[in-house]
């Protein structure tokens, strides 16, 4: 019968050890994959903003604000039109809010002349909130 006892309580702990290791390891990687996404979103706020200041610089405005020569997109753009599409793990999230799109939008019509700098700004400032709300979302 000791045998049995003993039998209960190295079941016991092994299913214990085996369990802590479990969740453990769950716990390791829901970090890792929430580490993983605050760093997309730095990474798209990054290349957003600095495509944003891209677009403001070296322009010639007129007393509206409307940019009076069309131009081809420099390498921050660029950067920012890749970054929104090669994140893997905020990928679900950016496509479904649109995010490309609205800011490719707004860029185009900029340097179309059909929008203002203050509306570039202000959609810019849309598609940046709504970036900062996913983050906080996904992470907390």
């Amino acid at each position: 019968m000791a045998w049995i006892s003993n039998l209960i309580t190295v079941i016991g702990t092994l299913g214990g050890v085996f369990l802590g290791q479990h969740y453990t390891r769950k716990s390791q990687r829901d970090q890792w994959l929430l580490d993983n996404k605050k760093q997309e979103y730095r990474e798209l706020l990054d290349a957003l903003a600095a495509a944003h200041m891209s677009l403001m610089t070296n322009i010639s405005l007129d007393k509206n604000g409307f940019i009076l020569e069309r131009r081809r997109p420099g390498p921050a753009e660029i950067i920012a039109y890749r970054v929104m599409r090669d994140r893997i793990f905020i990928a679900r999230e950016v496509a479904q809010e649109k995010l490309a799109k609205k800011w490719e939008q707004a860029a185009a019509s900029f340097d179309g002349q059909h929008i203002p700098i203050k509306e570039l700004t202000d959609r810019y400032l849309e598609v940046h909130d709504v970036i900062v709300d996913l983050a906080l979302k996904s992470l907390a």
